[in-house]
């Protein structure tokens, strides 16, 4: 997953919870994706809620994927517009590691008489 997935996922989540509030018209289809995906990832994190709250969490999970899913056009072009500058500051300097350095010669530099 890409990182304007997975940062707008969780602060959405995480808003949705704290407010009590999330948005009413999000596509039905993609709300039951998430809400599978939601209660999937509550066992796997072994987040310890039952019942009400449960759901309640699965389903704010849920409206986060569902509005993270919305936001795919929005999230491209932010995708595009910050490719130069993560490039730049984390790819760049990773890939510097792992470039030769040059030998250091001792031999003399070469004379041009004839």
């Amino acid at each position: 997953m890409q990182l304007t997935a997975i940062i707008p996922l969780v602060g959405l989540a995480y808003l949705f919870h704290k407010t009590q509030w999330m948005p009413e018209i999000l596509p039905y289809e993609w709300i039951a994706q998430g809400t599978e995906k939601g209660a999937r990832l509550i066992r796997k994190l072994g987040i310890n809620v039952h019942g009400e709250q449960f759901v309640r969490l699965a389903v704010e999970i849920a409206a986060a994927y569902a509005t993270v899913k919305v936001l795919m056009p929005l999230r491209v072009i932010v995708s595009v517009w910050l490719t130069p500058w993560f490039a730049r500051i984390f790819i760049v300097p990773f890939l510097g590691l792992f470039r030769r350095k040059k030998p250091v010669s001792t031999a003399p530099p070469p004379s041009n008489k004839p």
